[in-house]
Parts: structure tokens; C-alpha cells; sequence
């Protein structure tokens, strides 16, 4: 009898396969990974647009109440203002100050100056700005 050797196909990748594989996830994560950072740092910022706008209403209320706005004494500190910073760790610093009448009186704006850079763009201490009667300016 003649023996024939039969070989048997080991189960597994082969090394080219494995290579092939870790390519593919290292093109995905450097599509990923921008877009996720980026999206992150929109978040950030529209966190902070949306305290902006907090703290421009309650200035308007105040404004009704007492015929002027009330200026901040220290980043994050609005007297006469019931306002609270979102819990964690601020990323911004909220201000009040004199509109675009010069006095705090008939006007306000109120600032959002990043700390550091918080959207993650690449442009350290970025401020955001809106005015009382809802315009904006900054990096909007």
C-alpha cells in the first residue's frame, strides 16, 4: 500500500490577514478619532452658548426689576444673579460687563472666556460673547 500523506489545513490567520486587519483599524481610528474630538469640542462650546443665554435672561430680568444690569465682580461670581456653573470642572468663565453703550446701566454683554482650550481647536482662551439684546460676537 502506498501511503499518501494527506496535509491537514491548520485552523488560524495567517500573519497577512492579522496585517491587514490592524490596517484597516488604524485608518478607521485616524478618521475616528479628529471627528470625535471635534465633536466633543462643539458640545463644549454649546454648553457654554447656552449659559450665555442663561445669564442674559436673568440680566434682562434684573433689568426690569431694578432699571440696570448688574456687572460681575469676578469671573463666575454675578451678584443679585441666581445662577449656577454646570457641576465637574468649568471650562469656561462667565463675566458680565458694560454693553455697547458703555455702561452697565443701559447695557450688557456677558463673555465666556475659555480656560486653557476647552473646544479642543487649538486656540487657547477664546472668548464668547453675547449682548442683551441676543446679538453675538466670538467664536459663535
Amino acid at each position: 500500500m502506498n501511503s499518501i500523506k494527506v496535509k491537514k489545513r491548520q485552523a488560524g490567520f495567517t500573519l497577512i490577514e492579522l496585517m491587514i486587519v490592524v490596517v484597516i483599524i488604524g485608518i478607521l481610528a485616524a478618521l475616528a478619532i479628529p471627528r470625535y474630538m471635534g465633536a466633543t469640542g462643539n458640545a463644549k462650546k454649546t454648553e457654554a452658548k447656552g449659559i450665555l443665554r442663561q445669564i442674559i435672561i436673568l440680566e434682562m430680568a434684573c433689568y426690569q426689576e431694578n432699571d440696570n444690569y448688574v456687572a460681575s465682580i469676578a469671573p463666575n461670581n454675578i451678584p443679585l444673579l441666581e445662577w449656577d456653573l454646570p457641576s465637574g470642572t468649568p471650562r469656561y468663565d462667565y463675566t458680565v460687563r458694560a454693553g455697547g453703550t458703555g455702561s452697565i446701566l443701559t447695557s450688557c454683554e456677558a463673555v465666556a472666556t475659555e480656560k486653557a482650550d476647552a473646544d479642543g481647536d487649538g486656540i487657547p482662551n477664546e472668548t464668547l460673547s453675547m449682548f442683551e439684546d441676543g446679538t453675538t460676537a466670538g467664536d459663535w
